[in-house]
């Protein structure tokens, strides 16, 4: 089974958006490129939506009514500076009209449902850095910097101290999250170890995907506890790990790891 397979599987549904059902979508929203999750729990939509440049989580909240006409907000903004969707839902698309954050105007958006997993967007470039046993795809609008003992991935967005920490070194060095009982891996968060998932192949890596519980914390204050996506990846002699800092950065995760490579030259 792929990596896409087992970690990107989204909800395959009939009709637009059936109650208890989700379903992706993609597109354009005011001329610039995006990829759209929703989900319905009666007349109650959420979700999400993300710019293919940046790939940072933007959450959506609102309602749905008999006739699939929806109306989303963004969620964790004052009112009067959110962005706001009204659209209607049909059977393979949602369009609609889109108001950016407090700008007062309205434009068109006009998203197709996607089934499948994800792929990377052909605009993402890859990333390289000496002594990093593996190459990977990264958003175009992402800054990579060095941290101590390996690099932040992030968008920069908003004043967020949140992103993905990658980390690697030789094996049989423990990384951090996890730690090496007999032959498992397990993984470390606030509720004490639990053993890692199942690796999968990507590229001839071996890769663990997990989600861990964590401390969510912001530039603006902690925030509470939350889920962290992670993963370790073994190259050989060699490990990688991705850590996030909060639930925002999951998703982008994902894709990324279906674009490993052998760095140059191994």
């Amino acid at each position: 089974m792929t990596i896409a397979a087992v970690l990107l599987a989204v909800s395959m549904s009939t009709g637009p958006l059936p109650d208890h059902a989700s379903a992706d979508y993609a597109g354009k929203v005011g001329g610039s490129a995006v990829r759209m999750n929703l989900w319905r729990h009666s007349d109650q939509v959420e979700g999400y939506y993300v710019y293919e440049s940046r790939y940072v989580i933007l959450e959506l909240a609102g309602t749905i009514d008999s006739e699939s006409h929806v109306r989303l907000l963004e969620k964790g903004r004052p009112k009067g500076s959110r962005e706001v969707f009204s659209g209607k839902l049909e059977d393979n698309r949602f369009g609609g009209t889109w108001s950016p954050r407090g700008l007062g105007r309205e434009r068109s958006f006009h998203l197709l449902a996607h089934i499948g997993p994800w792929s990377a967007p052909t605009s993402w470039r890859r990333f390289e850095r000496a002594g990093c046993p593996v190459s990977f795809l990264v958003p175009p609008r992402w800054r990579p910097h060095d941290q101590e003992g390996g690099i932040v991935l992030d968008a920069f967005t908003e004043g967020y101290d949140d992103g993905i920490s990658v980390t690697w070194g030789k094996s049989p060095v423990a990384p951090e999250p996890y730690e090496r009982r007999g032959e498992r891996w397990f993984l470390n968060g606030e509720n004490g170890a639990v053993p890692a998932t199942d690796s999968v192949k990507v590229s001839g890596f071996r890769v663990s995907r997990d989600d861990r519980p964590c401390r969510i914390g912001s530039a603006h204050g902690y925030q509470g506890l939350g889920d962290c996506a992670c993963a370790l990846v073994y190259a050989g002699d060699s490990w990688l790990v991705f850590d996030t800092q909060g639930p925002r950065y999951g998703p982008v995760l994902d894709v990324i790891l279906t674009t490993l490579q052998p760095a140059a030259g191994r």
